[in-house]
């Protein structure tokens, strides 16, 4: 299940898809015909009264539909900034991100659903006139974003090269990988990532 509120269903993600699933955007019946059976969107609707506001709550009790009535095994929210924040009063925003994580976690192990949060950084990531790598600290809400997700990936475009560089910044359990880095190449038009060499294997982070 996708909630992208930046990117509108059709055509747009709808197309992105078929990039990813095909190579191409010309519309093919065997891709259109597995988008529409594996994938699941939450569209916002503005003239609908009830999805006036797109809070956390709104969306997982979307997700938790979905489960009911789809058997989906996959909620992506992207981006998370487009989330209605709505914050308890007295609430910090970082005491609201530890419970927006934890609401997420909660719902992903009671119905078996894995949940993929989308964040930008927020923080100033420039380090002495130079751009740095972004870390999970540098999302709004510092160190939740790195203590509390069971994993954290990073992942550090450069627009000039058309490559990038994916850091796996933590994994909670060593049953499910390890942390480290690999060097990839993002091709526009499949919107997909290679390895740019697959005999180099992954960088270790100790």
């Amino acid at each position: 299940m996708i909630f992208s509120p930046e990117m509108p269903t059709v055509p747009h993600l709808r197309d992105k898809l078929r990039r990813i699933i095909s190579g191409s955007m010309v519309p093919d019946v065997e891709t259109d015909r597995f988008i529409e059976s594996f994938c699941t969107f939450i569209d916002h609707d503005p003239n609908d009264a009830e999805d006036d506001d797109i809070t956390l709550e709104w969306i997982i009790e979307k997700a938790r539909d979905a489960v009911m009535r789809d058997g989906i095994r996959l909620l992506i929210i992207d981006p998370w900034n487009e989330v209605e924040h709505a914050r308890k009063r007295d609430e910090t925003t970082a005491e609201y991100i530890g419970r927006a994580i934890r609401m997420l976690k909660q719902f992903g192990r009671q119905y078996g659903v894995v949940v993929i949060v989308l964040a930008h950084p927020t923080k100033d990531i420039w380090e002495r006139g130079r751009q740095r790598t972004p870390t999970l600290y540098d999302i709004d809400g510092s160190a939740h974003w790195f203590n509390k997700p069971d994993h954290g990936i990073v992942i550090e475009r450069d627009a000039v090269a058309n490559e990038a560089t994916v850091h796996i910044a933590k994994v909670r359990f060593d049953e499910t990988g390890y942390r480290g880095a690999i060097k990839m190449r993002f091709d526009i038009a499949s919107q997909r990532y290679t390895q740019l060499d697959e005999n180099v294997q992954l960088e270790l982070v100790t």
